[in-house]
């Protein structure tokens, strides 16, 4: 069962703002047949105190993370991004949400300590199947990173509190992740899942970490996944640096939900002719939210990830395939982050490539 936050998740604060709902979808998933799915909602609620953007709702992280099927070897793109981030670190080094191990696999360290929750078994360094809250270790670190997972929680201070305690007094603490203007600006829905609980601004982020004793002295902007920062942050000084970055409130977000409406459909009424010439790509929790809240179901959808081939899209009904099918004339990707990465990738592909994000496009 879900339940309703009755606070906000950092600073506890009771005026939240409901700022818009995808309705109830389907838990992202590939099943061996066509199912419809643990449904639960995806609404945004926004905190006027501390500005973080998050969702209204807790869903049981067991569902989300009991069978995980993204691994970070498969993408050149991700695989690139993280060893610039392990080559960062060394001596001792903890990996938080370390997937298959590809980070750690470049790092530096003497030592290096994955932990991961998931089914996954990194293939680097020693695992610990844990949530990182109810971690218990013997030493500090000297880095610690967080890759696209500091938006998953369901208790952020505690999370950086452990963080804290655990970096050196000299360490360092990496965490890249998809962050709010770049959503915001892209008409990102894809981005909203029951994994992301928080949609931080770097207001927010500063907030979070300064109020948990940790301060960020260095941002980093990048594309990864459409968007992120990496963010560097140790134990706090005299407090975090200036940052610029849009800033939105209750109306502007409102608008974006208007935006990804008028998306939705610009391209149901493309459908009304061609969905019947259309393939799908990349078959990721990106795509299981859109094909969701678009209501698009029984098309075939491309992925590489050979753990995928001949699944389904959790209640969309969407066969995963390995290939694109001869003669298809559209080809409609969701990591749109990646997609100068998919059309090298697939350079003998001739037909038209579609986007949703961040607007209704064929190219």
């Amino acid at each position: 069962m879900t339940s309703r936050i009755k606070s906000c998740r950092v600073c506890h604060s009771k005026k939240l703002v409901t700022i818009g709902s995808l309705g109830k979808i389907a838990i992202s998933d590939f099943t061996d047949r066509p199912s419809k799915g643990h449904k639960y909602p995806l609404e945004l609620v926004f905190c006027e105190r501390c500005t973080l953007l998050q969702l209204a709702h807790n869903t049981p992280r067991d569902l989300l993370y009991k069978d995980y099927w993204y691994q970070s070897h498969i993408n050149p793109v991700i695989v690139k991004d993280l060893k610039e981030i392990g080559k960062l670190c060394s001596g001792i080094h903890y990996d938080i949400g370390a997937n298959d191990g590809t980070l750690l696999k470049y790092s530096k360290a003497y030592e290096k300590i994955a932990i991961e929750p998931s089914n996954i078994k990194p293939k680097e360094g020693i695992w610990v199947n844990e949530y990182w809250e109810n971690v218990r270790l013997t030493k500090g670190a000297n880095f610690i990173t967080a890759i696209a997972c500091l938006y998953d929680l369901p208790n952020p201070n505690k999370f950086i509190e452990q963080i804290k305690y655990y970096l050196q007094p000299n360490g360092i603490f990496i965490a890249q992740l998809m962050t709010l203007e770049p959503m915001i600006e892209n008409n990102d829905i894809g981005n909203i899942c029951h994994e992301h609980l928080e949609y931080y601004s770097y207001k927010s982020l500063v907030y979070l970490f300064e109020k948990n004793g940790l301060e960020i002295f260095k941002v980093e902007k990048n594309n990864i996944n459409g968007g992120s920062y990496r963010i560097f942050a140790r134990h706090y000084q005299k407090g975090s640096i200036k940052f610029k970055e849009k800033e939105y409130g209750v109306e502007e977000l409102k608008e974006f939900f208007e935006r990804v409406e008028e998306n939705r459909n610009n391209f149901i009424n493309f459908c009304i002719d061609h969905q019947p010439d259309l393939v799908g790509y990349g078959a990721s929790t990106k795509a299981n939210t859109i094909l969701q809240y678009y209501g698009i179901q029984h098309i075939d959808i491309v992925d590489i990830n050979p753990l995928k081939k001949g699944k389904y899209m959790i209640n969309s009904q969407c066969k995963i395939i390995d290939a694109i099918p001869k003669g298809t004339q559209y080809l409609w990707v969701f990591p749109y982050g990646f997609i100068k990465y998919f059309k090298k990738r697939e350079k003998n592909y001739k037909g038209m490539w579609i986007t949703t994000i961040p607007q209704f496009k064929i190219i």
